[in-house]
């Protein structure tokens, strides 16, 4: 499915493991994406990303194992319902979650642009 560019906050709905993949289903609003994570090899710096932005404690050593062909443990089931932020890219035409980080900055981010619309809203028109 392609969406538009930009930063989005995510529930993860479905996570399985496929040979020496994970494949996590994303969602947001009316949006789904399912992003591919390696389980082994130097790839596991995204699913790192992923733990981290959904505000779990992540210790390097199993990732930096991934890297010499060793799988590190997931309960894929404690996944389910964890909440992040995301920032979809066009990728030919596919699009991806290019990075992720903790839906608390982009609400944070949100609610300050909020206030700043109302703020310009209701200044002061001069008219001379």
């Amino acid at each position: 499915m392609r969406i538009a560019e930009g930063d989005y906050i995510f529930w993860i709905v479905k996570a399985e493991v496929n040979g020496g993949m994970l494949a996590v289903t994303f969602e947001s609003r009316r949006i789904s994406l399912t992003e591919p994570f390696p389980l082994s090899g130097p790839g596991g710096w995204k699913l790192r990303e992923l733990l981290e932005a959904c505000g779990k404690e992540v210790n390097a050593a199993p990732f930096e194992k991934m890297i010499h062909g060793r799988k590190p443990k997931i309960n894929v089931k404690k996944l389910i319902g964890l909440e992040c932020a995301g920032t979809v890219l066009d990728d030919c035409g596919k699009s991806v979650i290019a990075a992720f980080f903790p839906a608390s900055e982009l609400k944070r981010t949100l609610s300050i642009l909020a206030r700043e619309a109302v703020s310009e809203t209701n200044a002061p028109r001069y008219v001379m």
